[in-house]
């Protein structure tokens, strides 16, 4: 469902391996609240950092750790499948066909391995494609070990899930996230999110939203990651909306009227800016801006809607 940026696809996909009522609540616990730095024209969610996270068992090695102590990567990648745990790794993508970079660039990518498969000797990998989706990429091991001997390999970690650590669905913590949302001008205190340490000026919630509409419409470059995440977050809330009302039993018309918007309007949205992208016709930007507008309009609405129909129900 998310995947605008590695370390989200990463530990995402890991945890949905498990049972929904695991990977629900953690998802909305730790999307619902995006994140941008204006300075850095960076779009993110202001989510756990995996590599600290008690849900998460993580070690990691950087490329001089593995090289001074004459670690046999693919015997290492093997050891750590066979013991449970995935493979996140940052090694030079010159090397690896698949990759936008093959052969053009020395550069250091993030890959996560899950598996192996004998018969054609290669790791299984998820990744960004040359076709910029995320999707399977196969890698032979004779590659692999190529693309950590290189200056540009960065580092290896293995990580799994931290079963002993329990995910639970709370629905006053939900309330309270929903309705920080809608609240323009706070300030985040979440000090083990991911952009705790930054020092630049970050928006948040609603305010990153109303921030993308001018950004649309004022600026002559723009970055598709960052529209792409605009898509990605109102389909997010779109479903989140969907499955806490279901779930709480408190659904309705109109409710649902709001949600399916998001759901559509957000890939309308999408198609508008990618059409932008091509054409260059400002009639495409003003309409994509548009869209975003009413989007917001009705992200606001429906959380409201979700938020009465709580306090209703509850009462």
């Amino acid at each position: 469902m998310i995947r605008n940026y590695l370390f989200n696809a990463f530990p995402l996909c890991i945890l949905q391996l498990e049972k929904e009522e695991i990977y629900s609540p953690f998802i909305l616990r730790n999307y619902l609240q995006p994140v941008l730095i204006p300075q850095w024209k960076w779009f993110d969610y202001n989510s756990f950092e995996y590599s600290c996270s008690p849900f998460f068992t993580y070690n990691r090695l950087s490329a001089d750790m593995v090289w001074a102590n004459n670690i046999n990567v693919l015997t290492f990648f093997m050891n750590a499948l066979n013991d449970g745990y995935y493979i996140d790794i940052a090694p030079d993508i010159y090397y690896t066909p698949g990759k936008w970079l093959y052969h053009k660039e020395h550069r250091f990518h993030l890959f996560i391995i899950y598996g192996y498969n004998s018969e054609k000797d290669c790791f299984l990998s998820l990744t960004y494609t040359d076709s910029w989706q995320y999707e399977l990429l196969e890698i032979k091991s004779s590659i692999l070990a190529r693309t950590c001997s290189t200056d540009y390999f960065e580092y290896v970690a293995i990580l799994k899930r931290d079963k002993s650590n329990v995910i639970i669905y709370d629905i006053e913590e939900l309330k309270y996230l929903f309705s920080q949302y809608i609240i323009s001008g706070k300030k985040h205190k979440d000090f083990f999110c991911r952009y705790r340490h930054r020092l630049e000026t970050k928006l948040y919630d609603i305010d990153v939203m109303d921030w993308m509409v001018e950004y649309v419409q004022t600026n002559k470059k723009h970055s598709t990651t960052m529209v792409y995440t605009f898509y990605e977050q109102k389909s997010f809330m779109s479903w989140a909306l969907e499955y806490v009302a279901k779930r709480e039993n408190v659904m309705t018309s109109e409710l649902q009227d709001k949600i399916d918007f998001l759901k559509n309007e957000s890939r309308v949205a999408l198609n508008l800016f990618l059409k932008y992208k091509i054409t260059k016709s400002v009639i495409y930007k003003e309409r994509t801006a548009n869209k975003f507008k009413k989007l917001n309009e009705t992200e606001i609405k429906g959380i409201k809607l979700l938020l009465k129909s709580l306090r209703n129900i509850i009462s």
